[in-house]
């Protein structure tokens, strides 16, 4: 999980142990960066926006690296006001979207069904 805000760090934390999830987490795109290389990662979800840094910016690093571009990626965004260039990038690079606040549920079904296609 790589989101600025604790609360959603707790939240989707929680949720995804109950499930079953061993979950590793990082608040920004330096800290997700050192994650990414340092441990084996099964999905990523990804906050849009990162306080000064851009979740997008953490897709294409994903995206870049051959051992890291087939991870499933679940992007959330609180924002109402995505621009055309950020949505265009999430769907070029095969993310899915999602808004916050966005259903346990939701969330765990595109898991699911992305891990399902990886393995």
């Amino acid at each position: 999980i790589v989101d600025d805000d604790p609360s959603i760090h707790r939240w989707l934390t929680r949720l995804l142990e109950v499930l079953g999830y061993v979950v590793m987490t990082a608040k920004d795109r330096r800290a997700a960066e050192v994650v990414l290389t340092a441990a084996r990662i099964d999905a990523v979800i990804l906050d849009l926006r990162l306080g000064d840094d851009s979740g997008l910016d953490v897709l294409d690093f994903v995206r870049s690296r051959a051992d890291l571009a087939p991870l499933p990626v679940l992007m959330l965004t609180g924002s109402a006001c995505m621009t055309e260039t950020e949505r265009n990038s999430i769907r070029r690079q095969g993310a899915r979207l999602f808004h916050k606040p966005a259903a346990a549920s939701e969330i765990h079904a595109a898991l699911t069904r992305a891990l399902d296609s990886v393995h």
